[in-house]
C-alpha cells in the first residue's frame, strides 16, 4: 500500500491525505456510500485487517476459557512487539485500521484482558464489576454511542456542532494542550456510558439481540 504507485505513478500515503489505497478502493468501489469523504474505516482494504482483530479475539477467547490462559499475556507481548515492528513500514493508524494497528490494539487488549483476571484472582469481583455494567448492554451502548456521535456531528451550536463546541469551550478551556484536552474528553465520554451502563444494570434493563 506504501510502494505500489497510483497509475499516474504518485506514491500513496497512510495519512489522512487524499493520496491513499484505501480511499482509491473505496471510492471506485463505495462511492458515496462512506463514512467520511477522505476515509472510512470500514471500507474494503480496512475489512482485512479488521476481520483478523475479530479472529485474534476468538482465539483469546478460546484460550481464556482453557488451561493455558496465562499464554494470552505472552501472545499479548508478542502482538505489540510485531505490530511495532510493522509500524516501522506500515504505521499505526486507525481510520485505515491498518494491519499494525490491529496488532498493537490486540495485543493491548490481551495484556489487558489478563490483568483483570489477575485482579478478579487475588481481589474478588467488586473491583471488577464495573466491566459487568457495560458487558450486560453491550450492543445496547454501542448503538447509543453511535447515535450520540451521529447527533453531535449534525447538530450546532452558533457557528459549531456540539462536538467541537464541548471540546473547544470546555476541555481546551482549561489551558490543556490539544493531546491532554483529547485524552480528558475521551476519559469523560468513558466515565458517561460507564455511568449509563451502571444505571441500566442497577435498574435489572437488561437489553439483548
Amino acid at each position: 500500500m506504501s510502494y505500489v504507485p497510483f497509475p499516474d505513478n504518485t506514491l500513496p500515503s497512510f495519512e489522512r491525505v487524499t493520496n491513499k489505497w484505501a480511499l482509491y478502493i473505496d471510492t471506485k468501489i463505495l462511492g458515496s456510500h462512506m463514512w467520511q469523504t477522505d476515509y472510512d474505516p470500514e471500507g474494503v482494504l480496512s475489512t482485512i485487517p479488521a476481520i483478523v482483530s475479530g479472529l485474534i479475539g476468538l482465539i483469546a477467547a478460546k484460550i481464556f476459557d482453557s488451561p493455558y490462559r496465562n499464554r494470552i499475556f505472552l501472545i499479548g507481548f508478542c502482538l505489540l512487539g510485531v505490530g511495532f515492528l510493522m509500524h516501522l513500514w506500515i504505521p499505526i493508524n486507525k481510520p485505515l485500521w491498518t494491519s499494525s494497528f490491529a496488532l498493537v490494539s490486540s495485543g493491548w487488549c490481551a495484556l489487558i484482558l489478563i490483568v483483570i483476571d489477575k485482579i478478579y484472582a487475588l481481589r474478588g469481583s467488586k473491583l471488577v464489576s464495573i466491566f459487568s455494567y457495560i458487558g450486560k448492554n453491550a450492543i445496547v451502548l454501542y448503538v447509543i454511542s453511535s447515535l450520540i456521535t451521529v447527533l453531535f456531528y449534525k447538530i450546532y451550536i452558533l457557528d459549531k456542532n456540539i462536538h467541537n463546541w464541548i471540546y473547544e469551550e470546555i476541555f481546551i478551556s482549561f489551558h490543556l494542550s490539544n493531546k491532554a484536552a483529547s485524552l480528558l474528553y475521551a476519559i469523560a465520554v468513558m466515565i458517561f456510558y460507564l455511568t449509563l451502563g451502571y444505571v441500566l444494570y442497577r435498574k435489572r434493563i437488561l437489553i439483548k439481540i
